[in-house]
């Protein structure tokens, strides 16, 4: 759960050691893994790989440019990707998860798609009415059949209680923070989305590319950035508010604030 790896990310964190924020990393990771959590698992994956990348030995400067380390971030996210998801078909992960993500693999050739069937949703309501619909909006039924539609599209069977009446039934509800905003404020929503997303790619860029980066601030950014496609606005708000609030600040830099606190007393007797 989200409220527990933040709170171990939190203590690893106050330790200053890398290898402390890794191991909490993989070993939470470890139990979303065998918990059939496969989003946990691997953003706690990539947040362990990053965490011991930049505490590599290093004869020069650790400093890169933001866009070399987006760059490498995006690349170490499609190899992620690809290898848990070569483990888990070779059933590393136990035979649930295993069988669970054939099954969505043979229904729409992936395991994304297959997994969040409500893309084929947003995306079909979005060319059907691209404006969006409004806050507090419920959808007449002809919108539904097209939201349907578009699940159906995907190899999902839309005909059931968790489109009718969860997603549909007294509210819009599209499984991601960039769907949900787009139903309620339209191209206003996009443009927040996006600007979101900015924000919290560039602030992560920036702290690969100097090397200071901490496990629970890259956790919040990595799990922002998936929730932004595949989680609900409601249940993703509090950890954008502690990203946007502190993750993304020097108060979790780790060579900043606490490597400050530490020095201060040193050039204060030096000063006198």
């Amino acid at each position: 759960a989200t409220p527990v790896t933040v709170i171990v990310l939190s203590l690893a964190w106050w330790t200053g050691r890398r290898a402390v924020q890794a191991v909490a990393a993989l070993a939470i990771g470890a139990v979303s893994a065998f918990n059939d959590a496969r989003s946990g698992f691997a953003i706690l994956f990539l947040v362990a790989v990053v965490i011991l990348w930049e505490a590599r030995p290093t004869a020069g400067s650790r400093r890169a440019s933001g866009l070399r380390a987006g760059a490498f971030l995006v690349g170490l996210g499609l190899g992620a990707y690809w290898l848990i998801q070569s483990l888990i078909l070779e059933g590393a992960l136990g035979e649930a998860t295993q069988a669970r993500t054939q099954a969505q693999l043979d229904e729409s050739g992936s395991v994304i798609l297959g997994g969040r069937p409500e893309i084929g949703a947003f995306l079909a309501l979005f060319e059907h009415r691209p404006f969006g619909f409004g806050s507090g909006t419920i959808l007449h039924s002809a919108d539904v059949l097209v939201a349907k539609s578009g699940m159906a599209d995907l190899g999902y069977a839309p005909n059931n209680g968790y489109v009718e009446v969860y997603m549909f039934g007294g509210q819009i509800e599209l499984h991601s923070i960039l769907g949900d905003l787009w139903a309620w404020a339209g191209f206003a929503g996009l443009v927040l989305a996006a600007c979101l997303v900015t924000i919290i790619g560039r602030g992560t860029a920036r702290t690969i590319a100097r090397s200071t980066s901490c496990a629970l601030m890259l956790f919040l950014a990595f799990r922002g950035l998936w929730d932004m496609a595949f989680s609900p606005l409601a249940s993703s708000v509090v950890g954008l508010y502690l990203l946007l609030g502190l993750g993304l600040g020097g108060a979790w830099d780790v060579a900043g604030t606490r490597r400050s606190s530490r020095t201060e007393p040193v050039e204060a007797e030096k000063a006198r």
